[in-house]
């Protein structure tokens, strides 16, 4: 399974996803586009100072990213509407140029985390932008603030990358973060690591129509429910207490799609996805 590049007609802004698998079967989204969606086609019309996008395509439990630039598409330049010409008028005098400003700040851009292995300690980097407060998220670490850290983040041994997030007066960027690239086995050795027992849990039925179980060998674990661009929903949560063996999740009330489910105690923390059909 393969995101492929999306069509986009620079002129009426219609713009479609593209992907190897079958059609009506995969779920899009891409901040600053549209949030988890089965329905590839959309009509967008960027700024002409807009940066390029990121999109995601999920499918089998499966998910791809694709960088896309819109100005590379419609050849650096945007459709502009014809004037009609005016008619010249007599040249002014003149004025002495001025000296050129430095345009301040650069395209906001997410880098890769500082993290230590041997603590957890997990912190956000950021580059370029204006100057401006910048906002972050990453489901499984935080939802949207302006804190960059430190936050303890101690993810299972196959835990799948992290999507972190960031946007500044109406810039985005996203970032993919590996954390078996950055810690490969054994990297770990802090003395309270090995004090953790492993993290067992499963969500069914996936995909589902309405309910989720989730069962878990986890007590007084936090259960909740995010949107594929990381917004919570609210009302969709649970606590797996000691003694018990699975809490439901109820995803009836909300659009088809793709959703975040994370698990959370005091020393670890989880994500996994869940299709709504």
């Amino acid at each position: 399974f393969q995101i492929l590049a999306p069509t986009y007609n620079c002129s009426t802004g219609a713009f479609v996803f593209q992907s190897t698998a079958p059609a009506g079967s995969a779920t899009f989204w891409g901040p600053g586009l549209t949030g988890a969606t089965t329905n590839p086609n959309l009509t967008i019309k960027p700024n002409s100072d807009a940066q390029a996008f990121t999109i995601y395509a999920s499918y089998n439990g499966q998910m791809q990213t694709y960088r896309w630039d819109w100005k590379a598409s419609c050849n650096g330049t945007t459709p502009v509407t014809p004037t009609t010409p005016t008619t010249p008028t007599t040249p002014t005098t003149p004025v002495t140029p001025t000296t050129p400003t430095t345009p301040s700040g650069s395209g906001l851009s997410l880098v890769a985390p500082a993290y230590n292995c041997q603590t957890g300690a997990f912190t956000f980097q950021v580059s370029g932008g204006n100057g401006s407060a910048v906002s972050v998220m990453a489901v499984g670490i935080t939802g949207w603030t302006t804190n960059l850290g430190p936050y303890t983040v101690r993810p299972n041994r196959d835990a799948q990358a992290f999507g972190l997030l960031a946007q500044q007066s109406g810039q985005q960027a996203s970032y993919s973060w590996s954390f078996q690239s950055v810690c490969p086995a054994g990297a770990r050795v802090g003395a309270e690591s090995a004090e953790l027992s492993e993290l067992i849990w499963r969500v069914y039925p996936n995909p589902t129509a309405d309910e989720v179980s989730v069962e878990t060998n986890a007590d007084d674990a936090q259960l909740t429910v995010y949107t594929a661009d990381g917004r919570l929903l609210p009302g969709v949560s649970a606590i797996k207490k000691a003694g018990t063996t699975a809490v439901r999740l109820d995803l009836s009330a909300y659009p088809t799609g793709m959703y975040l489910i994370r698990l959370h105690t005091e020393q670890q923390s989880a994500v996994q996805r869940v299709i709504k059909w």
